[in-house]
């Protein structure tokens, strides 16, 4: 079970940061405009988001690393780990509304 985990954390890791590094922002800004919302400052909003994208990524690897070195042992640790990596994942939606006009 716990290899299990550790495969899926790091598949997770990497399609975040895959999805920082290659998505494709400008489309994404155009077609928010294009519904009819105005941000204010596109650049910032573009690296908030890369950023919180890659800091997702960097978790869920570490997390994984430390759970294959024996660091992180317990369930119940690995579920805190859990619990805080589901409310990091809602950190770049939350980001959206801060930049929406």
């Amino acid at each position: 079970m716990k290899n299990f985990i550790i495969i899926i954390l790091i598949a997770a890791g990497i399609l975040q940061l895959l999805l920082a590094l290659l998505m494709p922002w400008k489309k994404i800004l155009a077609m928010y405009e294009e519904n009819g919302k105005v941000i204010s400052n596109k650049g910032k909003f573009i690296f908030c988001q890369r950023f919180l994208y890659l800091l997702i990524s960097g978790y869920m690897i570490l997390v994984a690393f430390l759970i294959n070195k024996g660091i992180i042992k317990s369930t119940g640790e690995i579920l805190i780990m859990g619990v805080s990596l589901m409310i990091l994942t809602f950190l770049p939606t939350l980001n959206k509304y801060k930049y929406f006009k």
